[in-house]
């Protein structure tokens, strides 16, 4: 395998888990896209994407998120806790 497809394998995970911790945790907070949308001026469309892994966010968008979802930043990138515990 060389570096550059593993480089695109980490940083393909890596947005996964961004995009499942984002979704989950917006859900927990029972907050909509709309909502997300008002609290931080990203559009429902890009929200969507986000959810779905299919972009990169910049810095400033994964701070805004994070503050309109009360989560430090590097929650979105931690591994989501097992089931159970």
């Amino acid at each position: 395998m060389t570096v550059r497809k593993r480089w695109d394998d980490l940083i393909s995970s890596e947005r996964k888990r961004f995009a499942a911790r984002l979704k989950a945790r917006r859900k927990e907070l029972g907050l909509t896209q709309q909502a997300i949308y008002e609290k931080t001026g990203i559009a429902i469309s890009y929200i969507s994407n986000l959810e779905k892994g299919g972009v990169n966010p910049s810095l400033d968008i994964m701070v805004s998120l994070a503050r309109a979802l009360d989560v430090d930043l590097t929650y979105f990138f931690e591994e989501a806790p097992k089931t159970g515990e």
